[in-house]
């Protein structure tokens, strides 16, 4: 099974959609589109299943900082995290790209573009329904920040 799972994770349709999903939480909560940088979170921190109970019985109103308060672990090796997934980060954008699932902007903003992906995840893939709903919460803290250099600096990561 982790053979299955190590393929499913590095697959760039299955991280666009984190992203998609990453993105419609902060555009959500922003009421604006995100700025291009913060496509690099979801990847390491959805998609890497090691702080999947770490957004368990998590709201919105929790917020980032509370959030990386109460799980600092979340942030040990992030940059090196972060840098390590950028080859899988930029293939799913690119896939996200050609699939007209997400929209970048001449300014660097990012959007999801929610009609051009099913709006419901199949009731009998429970990973799916997890990423989807961890992927929108971090976006919705990432949103509430309303900067990317906000973001970053929460987390201790350099631009």
């Amino acid at each position: 099974m982790k053979s299955l799972d190590a393929f499913i994770s590095t697959n760039p349709a299955y991280c666009s959609f984190a992203i998609f999903h990453f993105c419609q939480g902060y555009m959500n909560e922003a009421k604006a589109s995100m700025p291009y940088p913060l496509m690099v979170l979801p990847v390491p921190i959805i998609l890497s299943g090691e702080f999947e109970n770490r957004f368990r019985n998590q709201r919105i109103a929790t917020g980032l900082y509370a959030w990386l308060e109460r799980n600092p672990d979340v942030l040990i090796e992030l940059a090196e995290r972060i840098e390590g997934t950028i080859p899988l980060t930029k293939s799913a954008i690119t896939f996200g790209l050609s699939s007209n699932i997400i929209e970048i902007s001449e300014n660097g903003l990012v959007k999801a573009n929610s009609n051009s992906l099913k709006k419901t995840v199949p009731a009998n893939n429970q990973k799916l329904k997890i990423i989807k709903k961890n992927a929108e919460l971090l976006g919705s803290w990432c949103g509430q920040a309303k900067s990317a250099a906000m973001v970053f600096n929460q987390m201790g990561v350099k631009l």
